[in-house]
């Protein structure tokens, strides 16, 4: 296997990137994600299910990511504000 060290030296498309480069893109792909699940929340007034459905991905996974970035108070509130009824 290659080191980390030898692939930074040899062909300029194999580099590892720069520490910095990677925070920037990591923080911009989560701002992304949020943004996204933001937008499919409000498309499907704050139900959960529908939401996950439509990214493609469980109803726990979208509720790890929701925890993540804090989004849990924000899926209620659009479900109170269409008029859906919440968990039971």
């Amino acid at each position: 296997m290659l080191s980390a060290e030898y692939m930074s030296k040899s062909d300029p498309k194999t580099r590892a990137p720069k520490k910095g480069r990677t925070d920037l893109l990591a923080r911009l792909l989560l701002e992304r994600e949020r943004e996204i699940i933001e937008e499919h929340l409000k498309q499907h007034h704050g139900n959960v299910g529908a939401t996950a459905g439509a990214l493609g991905i469980t109803r726990r996974a979208l509720e790890r990511k929701m925890e993540h970035h804090g989004l849990r108070d924000g899926a209620a509130a659009m479900r109170t504000e269409a008029g859906t009824p919440g968990p039971r």
